[in-house]
């Protein structure tokens, strides 16, 4: 059987937030996760609103961040938990 990495079936979850601000809700972000007895295996954020000198971490997961640095709103956080492989690459521009 073929796999889409998207399909539960196959053991495999993602979450999706638009979370409008991560560093305002994550208590109740947190507060979701320990009380959600299905863990997530890749959990993406957008519009975060990180900055650099801002951490923001959930154990048991791989962070890669994208903060948007020239506008105080933007930004875009995946966790991948640590038992999954994988490869970064970097981002191709529209004009390449």
């Amino acid at each position: 059987m073929t796999c889409n990495s998207f399909n539960t079936i196959c053991g495999f979850s993602v979450l999706q937030w638009n979370c409008n601000g991560i560093i305002a809700y994550q208590n109740e972000f947190r507060r979701y996760l320990a009380l959600n007895p299905y863990k997530h295996d890749i959990i993406c954020l957008q519009e975060t609103f990180l900055k650099p000198a801002k951490n923001f971490e959930i154990p048991g997961y791989v962070t890669v961040r994208q903060d948007r640095l020239e506008h105080s709103k933007g930004g875009l956080l995946t966790m991948i938990k640590e038992n999954i492989v994988f490869t970064q690459s970097t981002p191709r521009h529209a004009s390449q």
